[in-house]
């Protein structure tokens, strides 16, 4: 994750990102996915071209690497700076969005998010390890920590704001990102991310070892009393909740059904998992004639892992670990952002092409 790639050898040139003009993060503290998240922020003319208007406001990126500061609180004040030099409380969407091990934000939430909002969006985010997830998983108690300090920061400073100039207020995981951003309110309840002025959320492929996640699923009651999460294989399964359902909803767990990252976990050397059941009553996408084995297992999930993050660039698919094809129009129902039908088509398309392109 240390590694310095050609395309990204350059600082960018907007105000608005880290590591950018007037910004007090030294770019070559960002680590690769720092360098290449801030260097491809959307322009205005490419979000006008896109969306059929006139963009409102150069997009905000910030973020801090983990080389940025040695100390936890030195890198929670630098981003609080950050977000105070663009302004980043005054646009309409503000984004804490927790990343992959080795500090990976996904591109297509973030450009959807600043094609729908037209540019007036921030996306903030720190980094935690330079490693991939699997390597990263003794680091999540450090990922969850700032995490939560980063989260006081910033929603004490939106309670210090007139309630009616707050931004809207919304978050992203995905991987061990969801971990380590759900688990800020491990042992505690939906209610406790409501005083916190969290609108929504969007949580990728949620790992197994998510205890908020489990709890949620043990207990959804408990937890969650107003049914405001869900967790979907799809955007037609969402379509298909009934109307009064869908409008409780605020916090989506997208979690397709042969993805096995939120199934891997070390319950799985000694006990037969609810995912490998009768073969009449396993989701789609689960073998009907796997069988389960202690130990063998657990290790082929762990094959299956490595295959399931393999994607064809500029190709969404929706299997394993790709969750690509449902992030734009769950961007837009989740975080509130309605777009016209034509509008997402050509947000789709763009995603597509900056992809290869980049």
């Amino acid at each position: 994750g240390a590694a310095v790639e050609p395309a990204y050898e350059k600082p960018p040139a907007s105000a608005m990102v880290s590591g950018g003009p007037e910004s007090a993060v030294p770019f070559d503290t960002l680590s690769r996915e720092g360098r290449r998240f801030v260097n491809m922020v959307l322009t205005r003319e490419e979000i006008s071209t896109v969306m059929g208007a006139e963009a409102i406001a150069d997009p905000i990126r910030v973020f801090v690497g983990l080389d940025t500061a040695a100390e936890v609180e030195d890198r929670v004040d630098i981003i609080m700076d950050e977000l105070v030099r663009t302004k980043a409380f005054e646009r309409e969407v503000l984004c804490f969005a927790s990343p992959t091990g080795s500090g990976y934000i996904n591109y297509v939430l973030a450009e959807a998010l600043e094609y729908m909002t037209l540019g007036d969006s921030a996306i903030v985010t720190m980094q935690y390890s330079l490693l991939p997830s699997p390597m990263s998983l003794t680091r999540t108690g450090l990922a969850v920590e700032q995490n939560r300090d980063l989260m006081h920061a910033i929603t004490g400073y939106l309670r210090g704001m007139d309630p009616e100039a707050r931004p809207k207020f919304v978050l992203f995981g995905e991987s061990l990102g969801a971990l380590t951003m759900q688990d800020i309110w491990r042992h505690r309840t939906v209610e406790a991310i409501d005083r916190d002025f969290v609108h929504s959320s969007i949580f990728l492929g949620t790992p197994s070892a998510t205890e908020f996640a489990k709890a949620w699923r043990l207990n959804p009651a408990k937890v969650d009393p107003h049914g405001q999460v869900i967790e979907v294989d799809n955007f037609s399964q969402y379509l298909d909740l009934p109307d009064e359902h869908k409008g409780r909803v605020r916090h989506v767990l997208l979690s397709h059904y042969d993805d096995p990252i939120p199934k891997f976990g070390t319950n799985l050397l000694l006990r037969k998992p609810w995912w490998l059941g009768t073969p009449d009553q396993r989701p789609p996408g689960i073998p009907k004639s796997t069988t389960w084995r202690p130990g063998t297992t657990f290790v082929l999930t762990g094959v299956d892992m490595v295959n399931a993050m393999e994607v064809i660039p500029g190709t969404f698919g929706r299997r394993g670990h790709d969750y690509r094809e449902d992030i734009a129009r769950f961007v837009s129902v989740t975080y509130d952002l309605p777009v016209t039908p034509r509008q997402l088509l050509e947000i789709e398309r763009a995603l597509r092409e900056r992809e290869l392109e980049w």
